[in-house]
Formats: C-alpha cells, sequence, structure tokens
C-alpha cells in the first residue's frame, strides 16, 4: 500500500521556495499550531513546522513529494531510496512507546517492537508510522496485526489500580515509572532475541533515567539510540 504521508526536513532557504511555489499554484494558507503555515490544495496538504519539518498528505501526496519536492526543492531523490541515504534507519533495533498515561479509565500499556532491515523496509512500504495520525480504527487494527505478523514483540499492560499501586507505593513519579516498565517490556522481548539491540524510544526523563532502570532490571546492554526528528515524526 502507498503511504499518503511524507516527512521532510528543510532548511529556512527551502521553505521560504516551496511557501513562493505553494503560492504561485495557488494553494489555500492557514495558520498552525507551532508551526510557521498550513498549504491545503485538492489532493495534498502541506504543513510546514518552525523546526523546518515539512508533512505532506493527501491522496496526492506522493506525486507531490515526487514531483515538487524532490525535484524543485531538495534537488534530490529521497523516498525510495531511504536504505541508501539514511541507512541507520534500517538498522537492527528495538523501538518502545507507550499509550494511555493520560486516560482515566484504561490501562498504561508499553510495546516493545523488534525491526532488522527486512521488517523495516516492509514497514516501510505499507505506510506504518506514528498512530496519531492515522485517523481511521480500522487502518490501525490492519497495521498492528501486520506489525505481530511480521517480527518480535512484547507488551505490558498496567490497569489502573496496579498503575496507582506501583506510583503510590514505589516510585511516586511517572517517569521512573515509565523508565521501569521501558526497561521490563524491552528485556521480555530481549529474551527472545539472539543479541542485544539499540533500543528507540522518546526522551521522555534523561537518559540517565532510562539507563538506571535497564541496569536495575538486569537489562545491562541497554543501548539507546535516536533518530532525526524526521523520522519519529
Amino acid at each position: 500500500m502507498t503511504p499518503s504521508s511524507f516527512t521532510f526536513t528543510l532548511s529556512d532557504k527551502q521553505i521560504e521556495k516551496l511557501k513562493a511555489f505553494l503560492d504561485q499554484k495557488g494553494f489555500e494558507f492557514s495558520t498552525i499550531d507551532h508551526g510557521l503555515f498550513r498549504a491545503k490544495s485538492k489532493g495534498v496538504v502541506v504543513q510546514v513546522y518552525k523546526s523546518g519539518k515539512v508533512l505532506v498528505q493527501g491522496k496526492e501526496a506522493l506525486e507531490f513529494s515526487r514531483n515538487v519536492i524532490e525535484p524543485e526543492i531538495l534537488q534530490q531523490a529521497a523516498i525510495g531510496y531511504e536504505f541508501l541515504t539514511h541507512p541507520e534507519y534500517f538498522e537492527a533495533h528495538v523501538g518502545i512507546d507507550e499509550c494511555g498515561k493520560g486516560d482515566l479509565f484504561g490501562p498504561l500499556v508499553i510495546a516493545a517492537v523488534f525491526v532488522d532491515p527486512q521488517s523495516a523496509k516492509d514497514f516501510t512500504e505499507m505506510g506504518i508510522k506514528d498512530s496519531k495520525r492515522i485517523s481511521s480504527i480500522r487502518r490501525l487494527n490492519q497495521l498492528a496485526s501486520a506489525i505481530k505478523k511480521k517480527t518480535k514483540y512484547a507488551l505490558l499492560s498496567l490497569p489502573p489500580l496496579r498503575y496507582n499501586e506501583l506510583y503510590e507505593k514505589k516510585f511516586k513519579n511517572l517517569n521512573l515509572l515509565l523508565a521501569w516498565a521501558h526497561a521490563w517490556v524491552y528485556k521480555k522481548l530481549s529474551l527472545e532475541l539472539n543479541d542485544a539491540p539499540r533500543v528507540l524510544c522518546d526522551r521522555f526523563a534523561q537518559p540517565w533515567v532510562l539507563q538506571q532502570s535497564f541496569k536495575r532490571i538486569g537489562a545491562d546492554q541497554f543501548n539507546p539510540w535516536q533518530f532525526p526528528a524526521s523520522l519519529v515524526g
């Protein structure tokens, strides 16, 4: 399935050039929270942020990215060549993230997923990305099922009572609780792996907080790794 969303990182000069192009082509401009502008046309929405991040979405996002962003703005091919231009994206690693920490009634769920070069290519082609950028529940379920079939993963689910108990009696700090949960689910997954790949996760706390938690749980091989913001979105 062809992805309908693409992310680029542009310089200030490239953003000015992109804005001029969009204006010339009659795109409709509007403001955006924490961003520079949002430009919309039939089939394409372009969102530009202060960090230089540019998000291209819509049914014609691929065509716009290949026909405008690459030749006119970047002046280089990027889409479909990520394996050559950013080989580090495809190195073996474990990605960890959580959901539910802001909910009142649901559990806190932490997932760890192993990614190797082949599954990284497969996930890229399938259009797997930040779940907040996928509005269809049906599509989310389809992608979740595909991930489970293609690679190894581990889950930790903490219902509200258990979450509150851990918070009040042991950690008394959300970041410490999250760090422990990340370490726990990583160790669970690592038992199924032949080696100890690097870890990719949100920087919700200072690196030493995670390092301490991994060491305490016996996962001494913790090796943190951060991708550029343009990839993780």
